[in-house]
């Protein structure tokens, strides 16, 4: 039977080769998640800056125009308060955990893993210049290098 992993059949790779694959999945599924939590955050932090914009013009017009009872314009007061508050530990969310960020580093590593792959595969770059019975060793050390630098 064939062992497919990432669309490749793995059922004859040396396990070197399906550790990276495998990496190149987490990298993968890992830069999706942080894409997508990265995107949500702006998304909501921007939703918010209109809702305060809005609010912002209909005091404006409303409360100092003299058409609000005062309990409406207390609520008014009080949003206009707590959303740039929100907003701020919004952003000092994003900050802090720099999803986009993080994703563009994935994306990066794993797109470096893909490419070593398939070097390796091909027996290509510098796995052509080495004896083939340390192309194994070669590709280990690459993939240990490229999670290095996602890690730091």
């Amino acid at each position: 039977t064939k062992r497919l992993f990432a669309g490749v059949d793995t059922s004859d790779v040396h396990k070197s080769i399906h550790n990276a694959w495998e990496l190149q999945a987490v990298y993968q599924s890992n830069c999706s998640s942080f894409k997508s939590q990265g995107g949500y955050l702006k998304g909501l932090v921007l939703f918010l800056n209109l809702v305060v914009t809005c609010l912002v013009a209909l005091h404006k017009i409303f409360i100092d125009g003299g058409q609000l009872n005062y309990d409406g314009a207390e609520t008014f007061r009080i949003l206009i308060i707590v959303f740039p508050i929100l907003i701020a530990v919004l952003i000092a969310i994003d900050n802090r955990f720099r999803y986009i960020t993080k994703s563009r580093i994935l994306l990066s590593a794993q797109n470096s893993l893909v490419s070593e792959i398939y070097t390796y595969r091909a027996k290509m770059g510098k796995y052509l210049s080495h004896p083939k019975d340390r192309h194994d060793n070669m590709l280990q050390e690459n993939v240990k290098v490229i999670r290095q630098n996602v890690m730091s």
